[in-house]
């Protein structure tokens, strides 16, 4: 009989903590759009100088 209660308890903390791993890479995929503005503008300030050179 103490082989059955403690196995439904150990079993609850396991698929909770699944639950909260998948949330945080679906929220991580929306600032990813910002990061590829700013790459594109340091390109554009490059070429300029060295025309003048």
């Amino acid at each position: 009989v103490y082989s059955s209660p403690p196995p439904p308890p150990y079993y609850s903390p396991s698929p909770k903590v699944d639950y909260k791993s998948p949330p945080p890479p679906y929220v991580y995929s929306s600032p990813p759009p910002p990061y590829v503005s700013p790459s594109p503008k340091v390109e554009y300030k490059s070429p300029p100088p060295a025309s003048h050179y």
